[in-house]
């Protein structure tokens, strides 16, 4: 019974829009990561499994929505979404480790010093995506899916 009730939770909330939750655009008071998206290419910004990269373009095409407390994947999956936050990226060691990488690979800009201002949304899915990545004023939309990330083009 707990298990339905959660579900229907969250579709009520994806429905719905209900409240935004997180950060959001302040000039619009609009959460940037709520709406439909379709799943247009993916990128690597590390090390990352052949295996990873292709699951992640298997889903090229398909669509999610995004509510504020919600996911909806391509799959019909829902998963409850975290309060978005501002976060700063980096590219170093403790990021990449020894083999390197960088988030402009992904198509993430830096503001300075390697330094990369982002939102994150963190996922709790029982599936492989794990976060929300999003430079609204970039127009840079993307979910990690393992040590991928897939960039999204809003419908």
């Amino acid at each position: 019974m707990g298990k339905r009730l959660f579900v229907a939770m969250l579709l009520t909330a994806l429905i719905a829009g209900v409240g935004t939750v997180g950060a959001f655009d302040a000039a619009s008071g609009a959460d940037p990561f709520a709406g439909r998206w379709r799943v247009a290419e993916v990128r690597a910004a590390g090390v990352h499994t052949m295996e990873s990269f292709q699951e992640a373009e298997a889903l090229i095409g398909s669509t999610l929505s995004v509510a504020a407390r919600a996911i909806r994947l391509p799959d019909g999956t829902f998963c409850a979404r975290r309060a978005a936050e501002k976060i700063i990226l980096r590219d170093d060691m403790q990021t990449f480790g020894s083999a390197g990488g960088s988030w402009r690979r992904i198509g993430l800009e830096a503001s300075a010093e390697r330094q990369y201002h982002v939102l994150q949304s963190e996922l709790d899915c029982p599936r492989s995506f794990n976060r929300l990545l999003a430079q609204p004023r970039q127009g840079v939309f993307l979910i990690g899916y393992n040590e991928v990330y897939i960039l999204l083009a809003k419908l």
